[in-house]
């Protein structure tokens, strides 16, 4: 999966930002955060590859870029 939440397109977005634990950080996505995907899923990992299908989720980011999610594929 490849999230994208930058191009005119995006396959994420970010529903609910959680309040921020450290004031020095310039993440952009934090603990706690939820984010909604509508990812395609590729063959292998280069976003270039063939498409197989998309992966549905919603996900909760946890501890830096460590996540966990319900997804439906």
């Amino acid at each position: 999966m490849h999230d994208d939440y930058t191009s005119p397109r995006p396959t994420a977005m970010r529903v609910i930002t959680a309040p921020s634990m450290n004031s020095e950080s310039s993440s952009p996505r934090r603990f706690g955060d939820i984010v909604v995907l509508n990812n395609v899923l590729t063959e292998d990992p280069s976003p270039d590859s063939q498409a197989i299908g998309r992966a549905q989720c919603v996900r909760v980011l946890l501890f830096g870029w460590r996540r966990t999610g319900l997804c439906r594929t």
